[in-house]
């Protein structure tokens, strides 16, 4: 894939070649009176949306941070002033990174409104029309689900616009959320089941994701004591249940999506278990349904995160700064919650650099180095700690990048949503409807995955009992939310929706924070953070947009 390099001005245009996971840049100006002519036009346009995706303000670096920083399962050993406040819980209005991703969101919505307001009434091929057009709904829908999950009610813009603010107020959540369903149905309707290009939306993609908003809406009615009472959703939590079970089904039922045999296959992962180097790693598995393309030769295209995640590679051939690698650190308590209901389970050895033995090699073009200093020493290393300070807590490795150019050029794809991920919506919402036979066979299709995952037989984990009750199966299926999908962006968002943020905190207090103070990042509860702040700039432009309870 080549560069995308978004430029400034009325409208960011780029072609798309048909060459698969190709893009290729074409720099020309039109007036707003002609910019919807042709194909190439339109095909222009929705990159543009795409592109947005890209900028460190969006999913290629604070979207993730801030997500992961705002629930448990991430501790920062150099935690900053802007990202620290979300580790330690208290975040302002004037944090620049929930700012600019804020601002970003918007910038997607409005290129994306040019989009729906143009495209339809254009003279091209019909599949091409259909296919941006419901593109275009489908990033309107997914970003202001990113946008109602983290700050609530907010405005709804569904008209292009030339700035951030605009005269209108925050709309009620109930009304945002009949726009995402509205968008998603629509884009679902238009969108092909597969796309030459990857990365572009799918009927998969807006089906996926439908799921996710109705079992959200869902969740939140039922646990909605953590919600200040504000839902006045007009269906019971049942009714959305059964529309996120329709919607996982759905996906099932267009026979493009299947969980891969090896979990590790999905992952942009480029150095194997026994240090094997692959040329790209594993990317747009049958898993992925929607997935952001990363490319390392253009820094315009590429992300950082493998650099808050993993240590310093001295291995890799090429030389960085590597006092801000691996800041970003999985915390004790959810890998032990972890090893505890799953030991020996092929996952972690995936999920963690050092899996379960907390040793961790370097390697250099598939070959493992031996020289002083070459292994590193992590959790949960026996005798614990390890000796060097920093390295008392677990890597994530789901995302590498072993070839990257520079320390904050990588090409790690970022998989927004997978089959595994709707295969445990499905399971919630078929036990919350009472539904244990199916829960239990779409819960347990992971648990099998895992156990044959690289081919080797395993005898763990082992498959969830009929004999479970209701209750127990939903804390059985939130655990392996946590679990399988660790580092994906889902924890803050889960926990919120289930009502379960407050009990984690406290479980993460009193098995990590208290035991060490001196040295654990301290996770405080507030109830004011089940929403973001809105940002002080965004009240400043525009006084009918109200500040969330509690934040300042």
């Amino acid at each position: 894939m080549k560069a995308i390099k978004f430029i400034a001005g009325l409208l960011m245009v780029l072609y798309m070649s048909s060459c698969e996971s190709i893009i290729q840049e074409t720099l020309y100006v039109k007036t707003e009176k002609d910019a919807f002519q042709t194909e190439s036009d339109a095909l222009s346009a929705i990159t543009s949306v795409y592109a947005q995706m890209y900028t460190y303000e969006s999913i290629g670096r604070y979207n993730f941070q801030v997500l992961e920083a705002s629930g448990v399962g991430f501790t920062n050993i150099k935690p900053q002033s802007d990202d620290g406040a979300f580790f330690w819980k208290e975040n302002t209005s004037t944090n620049q990174m929930s700012t600019h991703i804020w601002q970003n969101f918007y910038t997607i919505v409005a290129y994306a409104n040019n989009v729906i307001e143009n495209v339809p009434k254009m003279d091209i091929d019909i599949d091409v029309r259909n296919s941006i057009y419901g593109e275009a709904l489908y990033m309107r829908g997914m970003t202001y689900f990113n946008l109602v999950r983290m700050w609530g009610a907010v405005p709804l813009r569904l008209s292009s616009t030339k700035g951030f603010a605009d005269p209108g107020g925050r709309d009620p959540e109930s009304n945002v959320y009949e726009q995402i369903i509205n968008d998603l149905t629509m884009a679902g309707n238009l969108l092909p089941k597969t796309q030459s290009l990857k990365g572009r939306a799918t009927k998969g993609a807006a089906y996926g994701l439908l799921a996710k908003v109705y079992l959200t809406a869902a969740s939140m009615k039922q646990y909605s004591g953590n919600y200040y009472n504000r839902f006045d959703f007009v269906a019971d939590a049942n009714a959305y249940y059964d529309s996120a079970r329709v919607y996982c089904q759905k996906v099932t039922d267009l026979g493009v999506y299947k969980l891969v045999d090896d979990f590790k296959k999905q992952f942009p992962i480029q150095i194997s278990l026994n240090g094997t180097v692959t040329p790209d790693g594993f990317e747009n598995s049958t898993e992925s349904l929607f997935e952001i393309q990363f490319n390392r030769i253009d820094k315009y295209l590429s992300t950082d995160l493998p650099m808050q995640l993993i240590p310093y590679n001295k291995g890799g051939g090429y030389t960085y700064n590597d006092n801000s690698w691996g800041t970003y650190r999985i915390t004790k308590t959810l890998f032990d919650d972890f090893m505890t209901d799953h030991p020996n389970d092929y996952r972690m050895d995936v999920t963690f650099l050092g899996g379960t033995t907390g040793v961790l090699y370097t390697y250099k073009k598939g070959v493992r180095q031996t020289a002083v200093g070459d292994t590193l020493y992590v959790y949960p290393y026996d005798p614990r700690p390890a000796s060097n300070l920093s390295e008392r807590w677990p890597y994530l490795a789901k995302y590498q990048d072993y070839l990257a150019v520079g320390s904050n050029q990588h090409g790690s794809n970022f998989i927004y949503l997978r089959y595994a991920d709707v295969l445990l919506m499905q399971a919630e919402a078929e036990n919350e409807l009472g539904d244990k036979v199916n829960s239990l066979n779409h819960l347990n299709m992971l648990m099998e995955r895992a156990r044959k995952a690289d081919g080797k037989a395993r005898l763990t984990p082992i498959n969830f009992s009929d004999t479970l009750t209701t209750d127990e199966l939903r804390i059985a299926i939130w655990k392996e939310r946590r679990y399988e999908l660790l580092g994906e962006g889902h924890q803050w968002y889960d926990l919120i929706r289930t009502g379960q943020y407050e009990n984690y905190l406290s479980h993460y207090k009193t098995h990590e924070y208290d035991l060490n103070p001196a040295v654990e990042c301290e996770m405080k509860y507030y109830s004011r953070n089940i929403l973001f702040p809105i940002p002080y700039l965004e009240i400043m432009m525009n006084d009918k947009v109200t500040q969330n309870p509690g934040h300042v």
